[in-house]
């Protein structure tokens, strides 16, 4: 009898559900549809840009009470996990998702292949370096859903991804009537999004005023990126949130979700800043909803774990710091020594306010065309490199220069040593001898010219928790074959690092901050992990066979 009435009440309160339905709003199907037996289910959260220490000053400040009251009633343990070079979710996730290392150099590089300039937010592009992906590991996402992540992860379903723009098709398939149900069933979060409007419409203004992010002729732009960040830090956070859900009630077997809303806020604001902190307290609350609704589903037992590709460092934007770009100084030099009979491109103020890192780039996730054609972002597409002139890659704290003629050890030399006094560029590095096996790196800073893995000390830190780790990766990365004739860096040992774009928090380089992430994991699972071997991908794969 009493079986009777859970069962009852239990059918009820599905039958109310909000989730339920959503399920037969969107006509989704159930995964184990001839299955029986109750499995188990794996769901990842990865919470962009967060580093370990970011991590545990959140929740010591109240912004994580989920993730709180996990480490602390639920037998989860907090765990050290080291990003890898680069530190940046294209790299992080492609050893995740294939178990293969090194697979790009940054989030946009040229191709040693075809010249063409490739950005990893870029559809096509992305694809096909999946397929290689794909040849050389098991995917890790197989028969399971993929939401804002750079690779699908060979998931059946995918959404908000580089490789699928949007949500899937099935959501073109809505009618009116369809479209207001989902609202009002998620009415909520549309609140939460008018709210968050209204608040970042007054933080661009006081910004504005104080001009310490921006420059004051850029308050028409400023505002319009508040759209990007809604977007991106409530608008994609909860259509996520709600499709993973789902996904739970139909039991599929691996699901694996990116929040990047935390990243969003520190790239603009720093990633110790009170808003970049405020913006975890709606990832956290995102976290809490995924769980309670994965602990109801009829199909699996989930387990949920939480984890972040990289960490993020506080930087000074190179253009801000010194009026000018990059690109400009580089050419500057090359037309200084005759090695290509050009004039550099002319800077202003308005060319270096629209130098952006790739979250400008991110609201394209969404899908929407009549979004983007508000924010009047440009197509993402690859580029063929202008090959008269020396091409500068730099979406981050580290960049590459491309020369378009052969160069002599002698003038490669000259030109690392020019870079470093003219530009004010940090750190420059190239292959000891590109023809030989040799290990070793030229590294080039302001005290002279050092080597790796020999200088690591004085070149990364002594002090950096992943001193001999990422001193192997900055090897292996120079001997990456996209990267061009130099590999330079923001990187500074003892000093504030820069980032080449705009942007007041970046990742991608050697720093204690962006290489220190965090996996978030039940105590069984963390046995497993210690031991297992040291690739990302076989922990979670060794945990997840549990």
């Amino acid at each position: 009898m009493i079986y009777q009435l859970e069962q009852f009440f239990r059918r009820c309160r599905c039958y109310l559900s909000r989730n339920e339905w959503l399920l037969r709003l969107l006509s989704l199907p159930v995964y184990p549809q001839e299955k029986s037996e109750y499995e188990s289910g794996l769901i990842i959260i990865q919470v962009d840009g967060l580093s370990y220490h970011q991590l545990t000053s959140a929740i010591d400040h109240g912004n994580m009470p989920f993730l709180k009251k996990l480490l602390f009633k639920e037998c989860y343990r907090l765990h050290h996990l080291y990003s890898g070079l680069p530190s940046s979710t294209p790299a992080v996730q492609a050893e995740l998702f294939y178990g293969v290392k090194n697979c790009v150099p940054a989030f946009s590089f040229r191709s040693h292949k075809d010249h063409r300039i490739v950005t990893m937010l870029e559809p096509q592009a992305v694809i096909d370096i999946e397929k290689k992906l794909s040849s050389q590991g098991e995917p890790l996402l197989k028969e399971g859903s993929s939401y804002a992540n750079i690779y699908s992860g060979g998931a059946g379903e995918t959404h908000f991804c580089s490789t699928s723009i949007g949500w899937s098709h099935f959501v073109r398939q809505f009618s009116l009537v369809k479209t207001v149900m989902f609202i009002l069933l998620n009415i909520y979060s549309v609140l939460r999004m008018i709210t968050l409007i209204i608040v970042e419409f007054f933080l661009a203004i006081i910004d504005f005023f104080r001009g310490t992010i921006f420059r004051r002729h850029d308050l028409l732009k400023e505002l319009t990126f508040i759209l990007t960040r809604v977007g991106i830090c409530i608008g994609l956070r909860e259509l996520v949130t709600v499709g993973v859900k789902l996904d739970t009630l139909r039991g599929l077997p691996v699901i694996h979700a990116n929040f990047l809303g935390y990243d969003e806020q520190a790239h603009r604001r720093g990633p110790q800043s009170k808003f970049a902190h405020w913006s975890l307290k709606g990832i956290d609350n995102a976290i809490k909803r995924i769980w309670q609704t994965a602990q109801r589903s009829p199909y699996r037992d989930y387990d949920l774990w939480v984890y972040s590709d990289h960490g993020q460092e506080h930087t000074l934007p190179y253009p801000k710091k010194f009026g000018s770009t990059i690109e400009y100084e580089v050419e500057k030099i090359f037309s200084e020594l005759s090695m290509a009979t050009i004039e550099p491109k002319s800077v202003t103020p308005q060319s270096i306010s629209s130098i952006n890192s790739e979250q400008t780039q991110r609201i394209q996730l969404l899908g929407s065309k009549r979004l983007q054609k508000i924010m009047r972002t440009n197509k993402l597409q690859t580029v063929v490199d202008d090959q008269t002139r020396p091409t500068t890659i730099a979406m981050g704290p580290i960049g590459f220069i491309y020369s378009p003629y052969p160069l002599s050890p002698s003038l490669k030399e000259e030109i690392a040593v020019q870079l470093i006094k003219s530009t004010h560029i940090p750190l420059v590095m190239c292959l000891h001898d590109i023809n030989s096996q040799s290990q070793q790196v030229r590294v080039w800073l302001a005290e002279g010219e050092f080597y790796l893995p020999s200088d690591k000390e004085h070149i990364i830190g002594a002090d950096h928790p992943f001193l001999d780790e990422v001193t192997k990766d900055l090897i292996s990365l120079c001997q990456h074959p996209d990267v061009g004739d130099w590999v330079f860096s923001g990187w500074r040992a003892y000093g504030q690092p820069y980032s080449f774009p705009i942007e007041n928090g970046a990742h991608a380089g050697p720093g204690f901050e962006e290489t220190h992430a965090f996996a978030f994991f039940k105590t069984a699972a963390i046995t497993n992990i210690k031991r297992s071997s040291p690739c990302k991908r076989e922990k979670v794969i060794a945990c997840y066979d549990l």
